[in-house]
Order: structure tokens, then sequence, then C-alpha cells
């Protein structure tokens, strides 16, 4: 008797597992950037005159706020940084759709602060651990 309730006892972690490895292969990687959503202080370094030996970066601060739409993968982004002295600025917003349709998987969307367009879609993918836009 203490021998069955031991052999069921050590079964139970090994369907846990197998259950686990089986919701990794049919996770769609719909939610692996869920973790922008919320809003985020932004810090930007930019080189504006590159590839002729300028180390003169500009620097801006600012937000970049996330915000899932309508229990979605889709997600609105608003981006807006300044420089130290104020007379620099970066804004955008971007909307992106998620497309599993797509493998491997892409994020559309359009980005733009005085226009919209259509971005090119970025390939989706996992490597390492770690959830890639390509």
């Amino acid at each position: 008797m203490h021998l069955l309730l031991a052999a069921v006892m050590l079964g139970a972690p090994v369907n846990d597992a197998s259950q686990a490895q089986a919701a990794i292969l049919q996770r769609d990687g719909s939610h692996d950037f869920d973790f922008l959503i919320g809003d985020w202080r932004a810090h930007v370094r930019r080189l504006p005159e590159r590839l002729v030996g300028s180390n003169s970066w500009v620097e801006y601060d600012g937000i970049s706020n996330h915000k899932k739409l309508l229990d979605t993968s889709a997600n609105f982004e608003e981006f807006d940084v300044r420089s130290a002295d104020g007379k620099l600025r970066i804004k955008a917003q971007t909307l992106r759709m998620y497309n599993g349709a797509v493998q491997p998987a892409a994020l559309e969307g359009a980005r733009g602060a005085r226009s919209l367009r259509l971005a090119k879609p970025l390939a989706q993918g996992r490597a390492h651990g770690a959830g890639l836009l390509c």
C-alpha cells in the first residue's frame, strides 16, 4: 500500500512537467512582449554626426508609455523625449499588432509623429530564452 502511494506521488511532478512542456510548445508568442505594457521612463542617446569620427552625443529623457488594446495582443505606445536644454524633441506613437498567421510571427504596425505610415513587419522569435525582434 505504501509503495503504491509513493509511486502515485512521484508520478505527479512528471505529469506537471509534461503539461508545462506541452504549454510551451503550443505557445504562439502573442504575449512575448507584454512586459512592455506600462508607463516607463525613457533615456535616449543619439549621435547626430555618424561615420565621421564624432563623439558628441545628444541625450534625451522622457516617457515611453505602452497600453494594451481591447484585451488583444495589440498595443499602443506613446513616446516623448526631450534634450536637457529642451530645444530638441523626439515624439512618436506606435501601434503594434501581432500577426501569428505569419511564420515566424510578425509585429505589424504604424509609426509616426506627424503622419502615420505602415511599418515593415518585424519578425518575432525566441533565442536563448529571450524574445527577439528582427
